[in-house]
């Protein structure tokens, strides 16, 4: 993070940090994201730096990519930073418009559960590239959208759909 503030022109000055955490390492919990968004928001409030959501989402992104080399998403820090307790986060990743979606689960009866299943997982060498680069492949050999699939920002479901 303090990379990616300094390549931002900010001056980080020399600060002592304490992580103390019970998130299981390795087990696909966003623990990093989470780590990069306490920090950047942290050192947003310490250095008066005024970044919006949006900013520090972007920063999480650029030090995840360019500095450690893990080629990683907006999906989770934008649910950190731009998320609200109650709701869901509707994210188009295209421009980072969030819409808060109502989510109440208590309400209907419902539990929401997180379960550490004990899978190791990797950013840096873990599967997310390779499924990356085959979504992009896909589409770039599509071509057009099948089945009634569009890149507008309101999909439609088609009657009947068959890809050739």
């Amino acid at each position: 993070m303090l990379w990616a503030l300094q390549q931002r022109g900010l001056d980080v000055p020399g600060f002592d940090l304490l992580l103390d955490s019970d998130v299981p390492l390795g087990a696909g919990l966003s623990s990093s994201h989470a780590i990069e968004c306490a920090v950047v928001t942290a050192l947003n409030d310490l250095l008066g730096a005024g970044l919006t959501a949006e900013d520090m989402v972007t920063l999480t992104h650029d030090a995840e990519n360019a500095f450690v080399g893990a080629p990683t998403g907006i999906m989770d820090q934008s649910a950190s930073l731009r998320g609200a307790r109650g709701h869901a986060v509707f994210l188009d990743c295209r421009d980072q418009s969030v819409e808060l979606v109502p989510f109440r689960a208590q309400d209907a009866g419902l539990v929401l559960l997180v379960i550490d299943t004990k899978v190791a997982h990797s950013h840096a060498d873990g599967g997310y590239a390779s499924r990356r680069a085959s979504c992009e492949l896909g589409a770039e050999v599509l071509g057009s959208q099948p089945c009634g699939m569009s890149l507008s920002r309101t999909l439609r479901r088609p009657a009947a759909c068959s890809i050739r």
